[in-house]
């Protein structure tokens, strides 16, 4: 197949013909590991894709190597793309996968967002991605040297934007309506969506998003992300008048230093999108809220239990009193509530979900905090301005011993009706789990759906309606799924004037 870098030869498989590995970027390495993408130079000859490439340089995570991502190779020529489809000579949705990580881990080629079954079951084109991650992808040295690194606080997002590009120049040859695309992803990829929509080198490039665990309100200020650079220099023993020097070191000195920066702060998205003023010029939420997205339909929500994932890594984290809630609260973000408020706040949680202990409460906040909230406030925003719709994923895993309950990342396999792939039955409880194929047939036919007209639908749901601030429509994933009207009310004037951002 022609692309306009090279000829590429792919597989076909159960009538999908696949193509893994595609070079999409030039490869950002030595003196240009923090330049800007640019599309890659090309190729002689035909390209042989039929398996996916290195992933990006990682720290990984243990609870990803549940989906193996553990086993792949890394390298920092890893900026390829993966592509499904079901008809060369078609003008299909395509669908276009931003996977998440707290933009430090992750990768397109990861078991669970395989391609195949969207494809083949409900005629679309779909596309995953690799993306720099971490301090190669959102280390912000711009203040050290403004030429040299002049979009280093961003350059994981403006690799998602040359991807779209690549889709827009080359996805008819795959059988892909470049017209009509709609960008998609989880946790730091949902967030990834939402700083697309506030960017204005990704206007055009897409004409439907959905966000699930993420949203608009987690970019880092030029002040704060310079805090982390100042850190990860002085971990590898560089001054900022050195910070040139970074482009010389091995990755891997650069991921130990980045553990280190990592672990020191304790906090989870250390490294974010930088708001610089410049390439993105303002929170990607005020953007939304003033139109800039005018005309972007989106799908929007969360699980109900996102925190949960986290307390499987980390039991420790449920492990609060009620004096630890109040400490954790006065300092997370910076600041969110004095301890006065702290207090109203844990009394209207206590009221609100009874019978809970303090762990589980302080997980609720946490999910609220991080996840729902956030999203709330990007349905609110962009509902002016295009068809939106927001959901909320409640179907909870009984594995290990139902402490996973509906926790962050669950839904990913039920989206991509993968629930065959590795790790997927010890995250979801396996076949016996009640509802499991009704909600994996429901969710991967809604977004589908969602991706060829704008519309959402199901033959295993209601009719869903769009959101408004009047009635607040929120479709409610789980072994039965329904509509359900202003949810949280009470809890959701607890937010009203916080700061989702976490550095």
């Amino acid at each position: 197949m022609p692309t306009t870098s090279g000829k590429v030869r792919g597989l076909v498989h159960k009538n999908v013909f696949s193509f893994r590995g595609i070079p999409y970027i030039q490869p950002r390495i030595g003196s240009s590991r923090f330049q800007a993408p640019v599309e890659h130079s090309g190729w002689t000859g035909v390209l042989e894709c039929v398996s996916p490439g290195p992933i990006a340089p990682q720290n990984v995570f243990e609870l990803e190597k549940i989906a193996g991502v553990g086993e792949f190779p890394q390298d920092e020529d890893c900026l390829t793309l993966n592509v499904w489809t079901p008809d060369l000579s078609g003008h299909l949705p395509v669908m276009v996968w931003i996977h998440g990580g707290a933009f430090a881990t992750g990768t397109g080629r990861t078991p669970w967002y395989d391609g195949t079954r969207l494809a083949s079951k409900d005629n679309v084109v779909v596309i995953t991605i690799n993306y720099r991650l971490g301090t190669l992808g959102f280390c912000y040295l711009k203040e050290a040297n403004p030429e040299l690194f002049a979009t280093s606080g961003i350059n994981g997002i403006l690799d998602q934007v040359q991807a779209l590009k690549w889709v827009r120049d080359n996805v008819a040859v795959f059988g892909g309506d470049p017209a009509n695309v709609t960008v998609f992803g989880e946790s730091a990829g949902a967030m990834s969506v939402g700083t697309l929509l506030g960017l204005p080198q990704a206007s055009g490039l897409f004409r439907r998003a959905i966000l699930e665990s993420g949203a608009c309100s987690h970019s880092a200020t030029p002040d704060r992300a310079t805090e982390i650079s100042d850190q990860m220099l002085k971990a590898l023993e560089l001054t900022p008048g050195e910070a040139n020097k970074i482009c010389e070191i091995p990755v891997a000195q650069i991921l130990e230093a980045q553990k280190q920066v990592t672990d020191l702060r304790g906090a989870y998205l250390s490294f974010q999108p930088v708001v610089d003023g410049e390439i993105l010029p303002r929170s990607p939420l005020e953007s939304v809220r003033q139109g800039m997205v005018r005309g972007v339909d989106l799908i929007v929500g969360t699980n109900e239990e996102e925190m949960k994932l986290f307390g499987i890594d980390d039991p420790e984290l449920m492990n609060v009193d009620e004096q630890k809630m109040i400490s954790q609260m006065t300092t997370l973000g910076g600041h969110i509530f004095d301890e006065k408020r702290s207090k109203e706040v844990i009394e209207a949680y206590r009221s609100h979900y009874r019978g809970l202990d303090l762990g589980a409460l302080w997980f609720q906040m946490l999910t609220d905090y991080v996840f729902r909230m956030p999203a709330t406030r990007l349905v609110e925003a962009q509902s002016e301005h295009a068809n939106t719709y927001y959901y909320l994923f409640r179907w909870a895993s009984p594995s290990f011993g139902g402490l996973i309950g509906s926790s962050h990342s669950l839904e990913i396999p039920f989206v991509f009706d993968n629930l065959d792939k590795p790790g997927v039955d010890l995250f979801t409880g396996g076949e016996a789990a009640e509802g499991r194929e009704n909600v994996a047939t429901a969710m991967s036919e809604a977004w589908t759906g969602f991706a060829t007209n704008s519309t959402p639908v199901s033959s295993r749901l209601p009719s869903w309606p769009t959101f408004n601030t009047d009635r607040r429509a929120t479709m409610v994933f789980d072994i039965s799924h329904q509509v359900e009207y202003d949810q949280l009310p009470e809890i959701r004037a607890i937010w009203d004037d916080v700061d989702f951002r976490f550095i």
